[in-house]
């Protein structure tokens, strides 16, 4: 057997670089801390061939005299905690005394400073962590740290490096997110000497916003604060309209850190969820301030992943922050016209143009002599003489939307486990039509409305189902003849580690052994569909490989796939007095305006607005 052996410091080095450092990004996020810590207002940051070749970083703070320059790059050596206490208040991004000497360790690394108070600054050269040059030298005042041949010496490491344009990349959204945790300070980053990102220094989190993703998008975010317990939350969120294909563009901060905070995010999505559909996320910043001594960052040495006291406190705070940002929104897509002539939500895609040579028929409902039966068009002619009645000469200006109305802890409803979003107020409106497959028109004088009816069905039982559970949790229907399922491996092992879960959910199964179960009860308030069970066996496997099983998740799980199932489909022909019945119900929804997988469930169009276009004009 081997002799255990201690390393040589320069091994030892190495190993612990990799640590800190694993790509260029991570080089330019210490950096940045650094230049932050130092009390920079001011930084410039320049990379070429993605960091791998170059990458220099200068800023104004308060630079390093000769005797911190030589420590600057030792291990362990840092001017920002002095003894364990401080470990438990911890303000600074940086305090681990790792960064420089990582970087040193696997780059060719030259350090330039001065204090304001110094006539002449020192300049040290360290390659592969040997100092090989130590000297004064003129220089303004603050820190420039220059990092060449990043990996030269460790092969291995630089083999595993992505493309130069994706090492780019990781080094622009590091940036980008460390601007918007520090709006106090102008950020200047060039890559291969073109300008990508300026921000203005301004204090002002909002003109960072549109320095980094438009103006555009700047002008439609909505401020969010909350405060609760020691607790203060601030920053910007997109309205559900403005939503992208990745949670790349949401980011989290705790005292100005940038950190994946899953607290913050499952608080933030927990709210989107009802409003924008699958694979769909909000444009988001938040910062959360928060006691120090309330949140451990000494978890790994990147420093990106931290530990919360009062995670609770925290998710609930910012959930009810978020919904109250929401509260002054219209929530229902308004119709737009194009230059195409189509028209389109403010936040869908828009319709495919027909194939040339394509013979276009118009939809039944305009086709309709009244001769179609009821539960398609039919009363569309019952009421167009009517309602044109009432819609000539005397369109009204469209009132401001109905905010949303959060029912306060202290004074509605007590929260309960199976929260759904907050109650908001649907227009009272009266059907006109039945256009094929699945759109109900309706107006309210006001606006012009076209509504998804399965979509509605959908959030109508989803939210029913939801309430069946809030007052009667518990609710197994013992089945007279039990049912033998089989399943696959990963799901019956999931099946069996949670079967308390799902008991507490009105469903007991038995195992049988192998991947096969018995199943004994269902849960009353559940259609008796035996392929729900597998839809909820692929739930557990999805939510447990996002981290995210509670009984709140499972549950709300469940009841979209119940509810998708048990909805009136595309095709289904509704009476008018059907129709009726299910915006009335669809009023009474606590938030009726998406459907339980967040796509919107109405459309409108303002009646002033169709007459504009129509060259109509009306007292």
């Amino acid at each position: 057997m081997p002799r255990i052996n201690i390393l040589p410091p320069a091994l030892a080095n190495l190993i612990a670089a990799g640590e800190v450092v694993e790509r260029p990004a991570s080089v330019v996020k210490e950096l940045l801390e650094n230049s932050f810590d130092a009390g920079a207002r001011r930084i410039e940051v320049e990379i070429r061939e993605g960091g791998t070749k170059y990458i220099a970083v200068r800023d104004n703070g308060l630079g390093m005299d000769a005797a911190d320059l030589k420590l600057a790059v030792q291990r362990h050596a840092t001017s920002k905690i002095a003894g364990l206490p401080d470990l438990d208040h911890i303000t600074t991004l940086g305090f681990r005394g790792e960064a420089l000497p990582s970087i040193a360790a696997v780059s060719r690394l030259l350090i330039s400073s001065r204090t304001r108070h110094d006539v002449q600054g020192h300049q040290i050269i360290v390659h592969g962590g040997e100092t090989i040059g130590f000297s004064p030298v003129g220089c303004p005042a603050g820190t420039f740290v220059c990092v060449e041949d990043l990996f030269y010496n460790t092969p291995a490491r630089r083999k595993y490096l992505k493309s130069v344009s994706a090492e780019a990349a990781a080094i622009s959204d590091y940036i980008t997110r460390l601007a918007l945790a520090r709006p106090d300070i102008s950020i200047i980053y060039k890559n291969n000497q073109r300008l990508c990102l300026h921000t203005p220094g301004s204090s002002r989190l909002l003109d960072v916003l549109c320095a980094v993703y438009g103006g555009e998008v700047g002008r439609q975010m909505l401020p969010v604060s909350g405060t609760g317990d020691g607790l203060q939350l601030a920053g910007y969120i997109s309205p559900p309209a403005l939503q992208r294909s990745t949670p790349r563009y949401i980011t989290t901060l705790v005292n100005q850190r940038y950190v994946r905070c899953r607290t913050i995010l499952q608080a933030l999505l927990d709210v989107y969820q009802s409003f924008l559909p699958a694979g769909r996320y909000p444009v988001a910043v938040l910062n959360l301030h928060i006691d120090p001594r309330r949140v451990d960052v000494n978890v790994h040495p990147a420093k990106m992943e931290i530990k919360l006291q009062d995670e609770q406190e925290v998710f609930i705070l910012v959930r009810r922050a978020i919904r109250d940002a929401l509260a002054g929104t219209d929530p229902v897509p308004v119709l737009g016209w194009h230059k195409t002539g189509m028209a389109r939500g403010n936040n869908l895609p828009a319709a495919p143009a027909p194939a040339e040579g394509t013979a276009v028929s118009p939809p039944a409902a305009y086709c309709s002599t009244g001769s179609m039966e009821k539960g398609t068009a039919g009363f569309l002619l019952e009421h167009r003489e009517q309602v044109g009645e009432r819609v000539e000469g005397q369109i009204r200006e469209p009132p401001p939307p109905e905010p949303y109305r959060p029912v306060s802890a202290a004074g509605g409803k007590p929260e309960t486990l199976f929260s759904g979003p907050e109650k908001t107020v649907l227009p009272d409106m009266t059907p006109v039509g039945f256009l094929p497959p699945v759109y109900i028109l309706a107006t309210d004088q006001v606006n012009f409305y076209i509504i998804d009816h399965h979509a509605a069905h959908e959030r109508i039982l989803y939210e029913e189902l939801l309430q069946a559970y809030n007052h009667s949790p518990s609710m197994p229907q013992r089945l007279l003849v039990p049912r033998t399922l089989h399943f696959s491996f990963r799901e019956a092992q999931l099946l069996q580690e949670h079967r308390d879960l799902l008991e507490r959910m009105g469903l007991s199964l038995e195992f049988l052994g192998g991947n096969s179960f018995l199943l004994r009860s269902w849960p009353v308030v559940l259609p008796d569909d035996e392929h729900l069970i597998y839809d909820i066996a692929a739930a557990l496997q999805k939510l447990t490989a996002e981290r995210n099983l509670t009984p709140a998740n499972l549950l709300k799980q469940m009841a979209r796939m119940a509810a998708c199932k048990s909805a009136a489909k595309a095709g289904q022909a509704l009476t008018e007095s059907e129709i009726r019945e299910l915006l009335a119900r669809l009023r009474d929804t606590e938030n009726p305006y998406q459907c339980p997988h967040g796509r919107p469930t109405i459309l409108k169009k303002p009646l002033l607005e169709i007459a504009a276009h129509f060259k109509r004009s009306h007292s």
